[in-house]
This record gives structure tokens, C-alpha cells and sequence, in this order.
């Protein structure tokens, strides 16, 4: 099956939301509390890294609520579309590739063959 990256890319539910970002804030806190007392240079790119995702996260997720709410009100007439709904299509698939990243670091980061510097670009 090829990777395509719009197979998530329908209406996800209000629960389907809280779920994704709330485990993605749970991921970055989780990696960065890894993080935090390794002292070599690309363990605290990634520390500050997972810092300044949770704090995007927590600044989004209101931005994000409200144009979900405006959303059906700038719908085309016939068509449920608008650039307000594709911002936060794009937003949601965004979180879903950063938790896919994170949960690779979480998983992979004790492995011997773990390579930091790939991660913290």
C-alpha cells in the first residue's frame, strides 16, 4: 500500500481531535522529560525541539476550535468547503505526522543505533 498522505484526510470527530493532540502533547512531554538531563548538544535540540512543539500546540488549539466552529458558516452553497476548513485539515494532518515522529523517537531512542542528529535538524 503506497504512503499517501491524505488517508486521514476526512472529517475527524470532536473526540477524534482531543485524542490526536492530547497524545501528542503527551509524546513531546514524555520525550522531552528524556531529554532533558542529557547534556550533549543534539539531545537538547531535541529537548528545546519538543519544548516550542508543545507550546504551538497549546497555542493552536484554541485558533483551531474557533475556525471549527465558523467553518459551516463560510461553506460554499452547496459544498462543505472553505479555507477555514482546509486550514485545519492541514493543522490536523500536521499533528498527525508530529505524533508519528515522536512516537518513533519515544520508541527508538534507547536503541543503540539511534540517531539524534537525524531527529534535531
Amino acid at each position: 500500500m503506497p504512503n499517501n498522505l491524505f488517508v486521514n484526510a476526512g472529517e475527524m470527530s470532536r473526540d477524534e481531535h482531543i485524542s490526536l493532540y492530547g497524545t501528542l502533547q503527551s509524546e513531546c512531554c514524555d520525550n522531552k522529560l528524556y531529554f532533558v538531563n542529557q547534556k550533549d548538544d543534539k539531545s537538547q535540540r531535541l529537548y528545546v525541539g519538543f519544548i516550542g512543539l508543545e507550546e504551538q500546540i497549546l497555542n493552536l488549539l484554541p485558533l483551531l476550535n474557533e475556525l471549527r466552529q465558523a467553518a459551516p458558516d463560510y461553506d460554499f452553497k452547496n459544498v462543505q468547503a472553505n479555507g477555514y476548513r482546509s486550514f485545519t485539515k492541514v493543522a490536523d494532518r500536521l499533528a498527525s505526522l508530529s505524533l508519528k515522529i515522536c512516537k518513533n523517537i519515544h520508541v527508538n531512542r534507547t536503541s543503540l543505533f539511534f540517531q539524534k542528529a537525524h531527529y534535531g535538524k
